[in-house]
């Protein structure tokens, strides 16, 4: 009986290590028993509650190789390993909670909950505002953020500027999350239990308070929260089409064919713009200021005037069609949408949406009202619909070729 309180004792310090379970290969090592002998240990706590079993098949060594040291000290290194069938043991949640209750020591909100019992890759849902915080101060942290998840890393200058006793408190290495379709509208951020649990305190307070209460329904159908599954659980890479990622892909594109066509690109500013993301805030605000940068990339600013001109006039374009109605040569964007509209079959709504979005970011006076639709989403699809003009353009100036 005094064996099998020590085995229980050592399978709850294990947990509380590493947050695993325990195999009956290392216990039966540690308590120098007969692997057998051990198991049936392990069934008698399982008839009292305390522990549950799970079978599994691990290495063991079975041949090893001595080296002596030149201290006389003799090593053994395995040199061959064979298969073993065995039980991994598990302390049920409500022996971890009495010791966890009895230490009374606070790790914070979710190592806490590992603590309790919780499974390292159980899955945790918080609002999608939580992101706002780091997207941010993209000098902070470096972002990687697309449909389907991304993940969060705290840059080095920003690190080593903090007070050496700040520095692991107030930031964290990385933190990789996904996204999951709500049932109405909206997008949930979803996290794994031990990403969370390696936060600093504060941050764990953080993420906790921005947590979805227990009972959020999501949508049936969720194909990128698939794909973020099947990467997280089992390990696949997986190619999706991210519609930010591919509008920055298409204009490089665009550009090479159109220097082979005039010799120069077509758009300018395609620099990195690492404030150019998905929303993550329901507000117009968010919303036009999404599009103010995703205008910096696509719009006037951006657009070459005389590339425009020398594709329009190669393609027949009458000089009257490149001046406005009072007579003034078109400004880049007139010459954009006469190009898209006359020869990509392509439809410019899209860029014009971003176009509008932009100067009532920019020049119009806001009113406070909340949105009529779930603009995170809006601003998602409008980024579809743009790359499908875009990739219509592309098609088109590839066959100028």
């Amino acid at each position: 009986m005094r064996i099998r309180s020590e085995i229980l004792k050592y399978i709850v310090k294990r947990w509380k290590q590493s947050f695993v379970g325990t195999s009956a290969l290392e216990l039966a090592d540690v308590f120098r028993l007969a692997h057998g002998e051990v198991v049936r240990r392990l069934k008698l706590l399982v008839s009292r509650g305390t522990v549950h079993l799970c079978s599994a098949q691990l290495g063991q060594p079975a041949e090893f190789r001595e080296y002596k040291t030149d201290n006389g000290e003799i090593i053994r290194f395995p040199t061959n390993w064979v298969i073993v069938d065995t039980i991994i043991a598990f302390p049920e949640r409500y022996v971890l909670s009495e010791v966890f209750e009895k230490e009374g020591k606070d790790y914070g909100v979710f190592t806490n909950r590992l603590h309790r019992g919780d499974n390292q890759i159980f899955l945790y849902f918080f609002r999608q505002d939580i992101l706002d915080k780091y997207l941010q101060h993209p000098d902070h942290y470096l972002i990687d953020d697309t449909i389907v998840g991304g993940h969060i890393l705290t840059k080095d200058a920003y690190y080593f500027s903090l007070p050496e006793n700040k520095r692991d408190k107030e930031t964290f290495g990385q933190i990789r999350y996904g996204k999951r379709r709500l049932k109405e509208e909206g997008i949930a951020i979803v996290a794994i239990a031990k990403d969370l649990s390696d936060l600093p305190y504060q941050e764990q307070q953080y993420w906790a308070s921005h947590e979805i209460p227990i009972g959020t329904e999501f949508a049936k159908e969720d194909e990128e929260f698939e794909k973020y599954c099947r990467t997280i659980y089992e390990g696949e890479w997986i190619n999706y089409e991210d519609p930010l990622q591919e509008i920055r892909n298409i204009v490089e594109c665009i550009n090479n064919v159109t220097e082979r066509i005039v010799c120069d690109k077509l758009f300018r500013n395609t620099s990195e713009n690492p404030y150019l993301r998905y929303i993550v805030r329901n507000t117009v605000k968010a919303y036009q200021d999404a599009h103010k940068e995703l205008y910096k990339l696509l719009g006037a600013d951006s657009l070459d005037k005389n590339v425009l001109q020398a594709l329009l006039k190669n393609l027949g374009t009458k000089e009257e069609e490149l001046r406005d109605e009072n007579g003034e040569e078109k400004r880049a964007w007139g010459l954009f949408k006469l190009f898209v509209n006359n020869f990509c079959n392509a439809d410019f709504a899209p860029l014009q949406r971003c176009f509008d979005a932009r100067v009532a970011s920019a020049h119009k006076i806001g009113t406070i009202n909340l949105p009529s639709s779930d603009l995170t989403l809006g601003f998602r699809v409008d980024c579809g619909e743009i790359l499908k003009t875009l990739k219509s353009i592309g098609s088109y100036l590839k066959k100028l070729l």
